[in-house]
C-alpha cells in the first residue's frame, strides 16, 4: 500500500505571490508522483484553493484545519522552502512535531538531483519533470533509495507512527 505524503510549501507565502505558489505546489505533487512511487502526495492548497477562498479568512482557516486534519493521516512531511516557511507552513511543521510525523526538507530529499530539477521546478516547466527519470535513472534511483529508507519502518523501526 502507497503512503501518504504531505507536501508542505507556501499558499500565500511569504512573497504574496498567491497563483505562483499554487502552480509550484502543483509541480511538488508531479515531481513525487514521477520519482517517488511509492508515495503519494497530499497537498490541501491545491485542492482546496478550487473551491475554497484563500481570501476569506474563514474559509481559510476551513481549508488549514482541514489540511491539519489530511495532514494527521499523513506517513510523512516532506517540506519545500524550509528556510523561509510562511505562517501556515509553520503551523503545520508545528503540528507534525508535536505528533512525531516524520518531517523531511525537499532540498535535502533532492539534493542529488542534477541542476535540471531546480531549474525545471523554479521556472514552473511541467514538461521537464517526466523527462528526470529518464534521463537521470541512476540519480533518481538513490534519491528513492534514501527516501524509502527514511519512511521504511523495518529500517527505522518506531519512525512511523501506528495507524489508528
Amino acid at each position: 500500500m502507497k503512503k501518504l505524503l504531505y507536501i508542505c510549501s507556501p499558499c500565500r507565502g511569504n512573497d504574496g505571490n498567491y497563483e505562483h505558489n499554487i502552480a509550484m505546489a502543483q509541480e511538488y505533487c508531479q515531481l513525487v508522483m514521477l520519482t517517488l512511487p511509492d508515495y503519494i502526495p497530499i497537498a490541501p492548497h491545491v485542492y482546496f484553493t478550487q473551491f475554497l477562498d484563500d481570501t476569506n479568512e474563514a474559509q481559510r482557516t476551513l481549508g488549514m484545519d482541514a489540511g491539519i486534519e489530511l495532514l494527521s493521516r499523513c506517513d510523512g512531511m516532506l517540506v519545500f522552502y524550509m528556510q523561509n516557511p510562511s505562517a501556515g507552513m509553520r503551523r503545520e511543521l508545528k503540528y507534525a512535531k508535536e505528533h512525531n510525523i516524520p518531517i523531511m526538507d525537499a532540498a535535502e530529499v533532492f539534493k542529488e538531483l542534477p541542476d535540471l530539477m531546480p531549474a525545471a521546478v523554479e521556472a514552473g516547466t511541467p514538461a521537464a519533470a517526466p523527462l528526470l527519470r529518464e534521463a537521470h535513472p541512476a540519480a533518481m534511483d538513490e534519491i528513492m533509495a534514501q527516501f524509502q529508507k527514511q519512511f521504511d519502518p523495518a529500517a527505522a523501526p518506531g519512525f512511523l507512527r501506528s495507524a489508528t
